[in-house]
């Protein structure tokens, strides 16, 4: 609670009062035994007192004051909230109105009401996230004069800062963990994709080059784990022709059967494709290398 008296005596006019002596940086009052306060200025007569039937003398700062305003202003991301914190410096502007109503009403509390109803509509257009909601609060209130007429108090905004309050803390918290684990997962996922796809071919490969299975039932292996992958024809024979190529390039099968092999891929592929229209004449090895990180893989997991 603020309280700007500097100092309050009993004061005793009689017939002939004296008028209180003034003092730099205070406004000094006379109150009545009904409360009302009269203020010492230059005009101030003898005769204006012995009428008042004054019998107490205060003195009220008219120095400047500083106040931190706490205020809680909910966020776009409801129902969190900002703590917001409104630096103000103020200074009494009528002492007598003070003095009257300084019981009624709190400075503190009348300018957090006041400043409430800037803040309020500001914050809502952010989110707990956002940087730019203190700069607009203080956008808003820092060019401006703000006056308490009931106090008798005029004052400005000479900062403001607005934070996620606890609770929007934690909650902002748990949004960016849950975010990075939701994308770590994913990552996690996708290359397990892709290893799970390549060692299906490393292990065909290795069942190949053992003699355990032949060409062909690789191939439909390899065909049947391209498509419960979800590869689409094409994709499907691109990864065949690497897999046949990686067989050729260990020597475990001849250039003429790889060759046999790929034009066999490209005469199924669908009329709809452009490869549709490659000559049978032509030599498939020489084809655009597609695969090359399939075939990199495989030769380094085989043996020379």
């Amino acid at each position: 609670m603020t309280n700007l008296i500097a100092n309050e005596a009993a004061y005793n006019g009689r017939l002939f009062p004296k008028i209180p002596d003034r003092v730099n940086g205070q406004d000094t009052l006379l109150i009545s035994m009904e409360g009302v306060a009269r203020k010492i200025d230059d005009y101030t007569t003898t005769k204006d007192i012995r009428k008042g039937n004054y019998n107490k003398v205060v003195r009220i700062s008219t120095a400047p004051f500083s106040l931190d305003v706490k205020l809680k202003a909910t966020s776009k991301n409801k129902p969190y909230e900002f703590d917001v914190m409104v630096g103000v410096e103020g200074r009494v502007k009528d002492s007598a109105a003070y003095y009257t109503n300084k019981a009624k009403y709190d400075i503190a509390s009348s300018i957090s009401t006041a400043l409430s109803r800037i803040v309020t509509p500001i914050a809502k257009g952010y989110e707990l996230t956002d940087d730019g909601v203190d700069s607009a609060l203080y956008k808003e209130m820092s060019n401006r004069n703000f006056v308490l007429e009931s106090l008798g108090i005029t004052y400005t905004v000479h900062s403001a800062d607005a934070e996620p309050d606890a609770k929007a803390e934690k909650f902002v918290k748990q949004m960016t963990d849950s975010t990075l684990t939701t994308r770590v997962q994913e990552h996690i996922a996708g290359e397990a994709e892709k290893l799970s796809s390549r060692n299906m071919e490393s292990a065909i490969m290795r069942r190949v080059s053992s003699g355990e299975i032949d060409m062909q039932t690789a191939l439909e292996q390899l065909s049947a784990s391209n498509r419960k992958e979800g590869y689409n024809k094409l994709e499907d024979m691109e990864r065949l022709i690497g897999f046949v190529r990686g067989l050729q390039e260990k020597n475990l099968i001849t250039d003429d059967e790889a060759g046999q092999r790929i034009n066999e891929f490209l005469r199924g592929l669908p009329s709809s494709l452009p490869n549709s229209g490659t000559p049978m004449n032509i030599n498939p090895l020489q084809l655009e290398e597609k695969s090359a990180s399939s075939d990199e893989t495989l030769n380094e997991l085989l043996p020379d």
